[in-house]
């Protein structure tokens, strides 16, 4: 895979450059755009293991927002008619971030220790 950034190996979650097919064909990976795919991997730090299985650092934390209701038209596709098709209110990503900024900040403490 191409420009491949694991999030998650454990759960089976990672960006990587692949074909756009219009439909959600995984319940797990993010196919990107090759530019998008290329600004992930470039800007966000890896996650670092001390063995096989053990994580000594974790990596940039990714957050996905929105749902895919499977046999609906998606946002994307609407941008045309509605250019906020995309746009999410500062509270909600506030709110989901709210939930985990402690474990970030302890996690980004640890990996800039290495």
């Amino acid at each position: 895979m191409t420009l491949y950034f694991n999030i998650d190996d454990f759960r089976g979650i990672s960006t990587y450059v692949c074909r756009l097919p219009g439909y959600s064909p995984s319940h797990s990976c993010i196919r990107l755009s090759k530019n998008d795919a290329f600004w992930i991997y470039s800007w966000a730090d890896q996650w670092v293991l001390s063995s096989f299985t053990k994580i000594a650092a974790y990596d940039t934390p990714v957050m996905v927002f929105g749902e895919c209701h499977f046999g609906e038209r998606k946002s994307r596709f609407r941008l045309a008619e509605d250019s906020g098709a995309l746009q999410f209110h500062p509270c909600e990503i506030t709110a989901v971030v709210d939930e985990h900024i402690i474990r970030i900040l302890q996690r980004q403490v640890q990996h800039d220790s290495l």
